[in-house]
């Protein structure tokens, strides 16, 4: 398995330690680094977007609930 495949596997610490190595190696590795670097910069930057998204959805989910569960007390209490 590449390590491409790895990437919805990974926890947010080991995506963004990658992320990081790759942005190192893009800038400062040989020509055989640089180009997986990109690669796995692209792919990694992705995955935190999609996950950050999906994050923010859940908690505007949750604050939706919350302020709506919030209502129904108010209203049960008068």
């Amino acid at each position: 398995m590449n390590i491409l495949e790895q990437l919805p596997a990974m926890d947010d610490q080991q995506l963004a330690n990658l992320r990081d190595n790759a942005e190192r190696l893009s800038a400062n590795g040989d020509d055989k680094q640089k180009s997986a670097a990109v690669l796995i910069l692209e792919a990694a930057r992705q995955e935190i977007g999609t996950r950050s998204a999906a994050k923010r959805k859940a908690a505007a989910e949750r604050k939706a609930s919350t302020a709506k569960a919030a209502k129904a007390a108010r209203a049960k209490a008068v």
